[in-house]
């Protein structure tokens, strides 16, 4: 019987940067108890982000001609399709606090950002098939594949640094702070904090001067901006971004045909193609929206 065989192998290596002209953030900025912002550079600028990734993707072919009209077919790979270009630009951008990561650490700033570093889905294939051809123009095939995937990309809420952004609200003048209001017998919340960080670091952090503050607290915030600096530590943005998260095993048959009506050009052409989702593709319509879940979309 007559049969092909074909061994193929390709490899993959690829680098890549992603450059996006932003107003760079520039720190976290501490106004007054939860109040917060995050200023920007005033003019435009680039920012990259670097990542790099290889695929090896062997693959094998296989057909034979059982008869004169009925091959059968068979192969094994591995393929892969890059992540959307939309998903892999640079350039996070930073939400603001809700208060004080060192009193709460609930309090972090959000966010939202592409990732340059996602990986391809990587895909390992098996196909089989028996194909009829019952004349010069007329088949009919049936054939089951399975394929097992990897990193498919879903969104998450990750920890995240940005741009060397520091902490204000977690520093050495923050914990000094703290210490002071708790050795004092002061209330400890969001707006103490910042008066006793905003004295230990611009003025002179005494009982006095921080009674006076606390009586005057409108001018006292308007006097002071705490910006995050080098002896900050660096702040952590719980940030949604796309993530490679999941792996899920798809299978399937197919089944089709082609017949001509004699000699008159004019024919029918059909297919018919069943797809299961096996493992990581059930969702849960009764989850809590709390936890994140991968649904393999049609």
């Amino acid at each position: 019987m007559p049969y092909n065989l074909v061994l193929g192998y390709r490899f993959e290596d690829t680098d890549i940067t992603s450059t996006s002209f932003i107003a760079i953030p520039t720190a976290v900025r501490w106004e007054a108890n939860n109040d917060f912002s995050i200023p920007r550079s005033p003019d435009i600028q680039p920012f990259a982000e670097k990542a790099s990734y290889d695929n090896k993707l062997p693959s094998v072919d296989f057909d034979i001609g059982l008869t004169d009209q009925l091959k059968a077919r068979a192969s094994w790979g591995k393929t892969m399709a890059r992540a959307q270009i939309g998903s892999l630009t640079a350039g996070p951008s930073p939400g603001a606090p809700s208060g004080s990561t060192l009193l709460n650490p609930a309090a972090h700033g959000g966010g939202s950002a592409n990732n340059p570093g996602l990986v391809p889905l990587e895909s390992t294939n098996i196909d089989v098939s028996l194909e009829w051809y019952f004349n010069d123009t007329g088949y009919v095939s049936a054939g089951y594949w399975k394929k097992k995937v990897d990193n498919f990309v879903g969104n998450s809420i990750v920890p995240l640094e940005m741009y060397g952004l520091t902490d204000p609200t977690a520093g050495p003048d923050a914990q000094t702070a703290r210490t002071f209001l708790t050795t004092n017998g002061q209330t400890l919340d969001d707006t103490t904090l910042f008066v006793a960080t905003a004295l230990q670091r611009f003025s002179t952090l005494n009982l006095a001067n921080f009674n006076a503050a606390m009586s005057d607290l409108q001018g006292t915030e308007q006097l002071y901006d705490i910006n995050g600096n080098s002896s900050d530590p660096a702040y952590v943005f719980n940030v949604n971004r796309p993530v490679n998260q999941e792996t899920a095993d798809i299978d399937g048959v197919e089944i089709g045909g082609q017949y001509f009506f004699g000699g008159s050009g004019f024919g029918v052409l059909a297919n018919y193609t069943k797809v299961n989702g096996g493992n990581g593709t059930k969702f849960d319509d009764t989850g809590s929206p709390a936890v994140n879940q991968f649904a393999l979309l049609a």
